[in-house]
């Protein structure tokens, strides 16, 4: 899904699979465009694509454009672990930087390499979409929580800014351990007290989400009053029904399914622009 200035982009697939866009008319003499796209599936990238190309060819006098990324496409996969294999974030920037644009703003990304692979690059922090959205009361009320290694940098830096609003934190680390050769969860683990609290655990994407299931298990087994999970990007691909049975509910910013349930608030609906 992509929006020009706020109007959506009209999207379809030809019989071939080849896809096809129309942009939204505009003042032949606008001289800013701001482009928001939700990129869910290759379709979606190749969409920004036909999409950038088409605005440059409706314009006499090229206006400057703008791009906002909710989602970085491949920035889990910021190195390359095996021969063969591709590293995900340069190639997906590569195409971002080839549409040559002003400015390019991402929210939270996955990896810092984002920011360093893409040119013009402004990154939206974790820190500034819960604050902004979650808001500042709601956060101070619960214990934080890092699910693993990978998300502690960013935990941290809430934590840090919670103190900064004038109340240290409890803050709970994580660790999990998997069998590397099929990628199951074999054991989870905390250190820090839960009995009796609120606890917030704190990611940037939900995937499949058993690295929070198995979490919000063993938080309650030591006494956890409720566990709340935020992450900035919803992708949810076995659903939402895996993470009802010990997460108690689940914020997002956005969110890759569409949906009106109310165990789940989404912050930036599909549609929704306002920033």
């Amino acid at each position: 899904m992509i929006y020009v200035n706020y109007k959506a982009v009209a999207q379809s697939v030809f019989p071939g699979g080849e896809v096809k866009v129309t942009v939204p008319s505009y003042d032949p003499l606008t001289k800013e465009l701001t482009v928001v796209a939700m990129l869910h599936n290759s379709d979606d990238v190749m969409a920004l694509v036909m999409t950038t190309n088409a605005l440059r060819h409706q314009y006499a006098f090229k206006p400057t454009m703008h791009l906002e990324l909710l989602y970085f496409p491949y920035a889990r996969q910021d190195r390359v672990c095996n021969p063969g294999e591709a590293h995900g974030v340069q190639a997906m920037a590569a195409i971002v930087n080839s549409l040559g644009y002003a400015s390019v703003k991402v929210w939270d990304p996955h990896s810092d390499a984002v920011q360093a692979a893409v040119n013009n690059c402004l990154v939206a922090s974790q820190v500034s979409v819960l604050q902004n959205y979650l808001g500042v009361r709601a956060i101070q009320k619960y214990t934080l929580v890092s699910p693993d290694a990978g998300a502690e940098k960013k935990v941290n830096a809430l934590a840090k800014a919670v103190s900064s609003w004038g109340l240290a934190p409890n803050v709970v680390y994580a660790s999990k351990v998997r069998n590397l050769a099929n990628g199951q969860i074999l054991a989870t683990n905390y250190i820090g007290e839960v009995r009796g609290v609120d606890c917030l655990i704190v990611d940037d994407i939900c995937d499949g989400g058993r690295t929070f299931t198995e979490l919000a298990k063993k938080l309650k087994e030591g006494g956890a009053k409720s566990v709340t999970l935020y992450v900035t990007h919803g992708i949810f691909s076995a659903g939402l029904d895996p993470l009802r049975e010990h997460i108690d509910h689940v914020y997002c910013y956005h969110s890759f399914i569409d949906t009106a349930d109310s165990f789940l608030t989404v912050f930036r609906k599909q549609g929704a622009l306002n920033a």
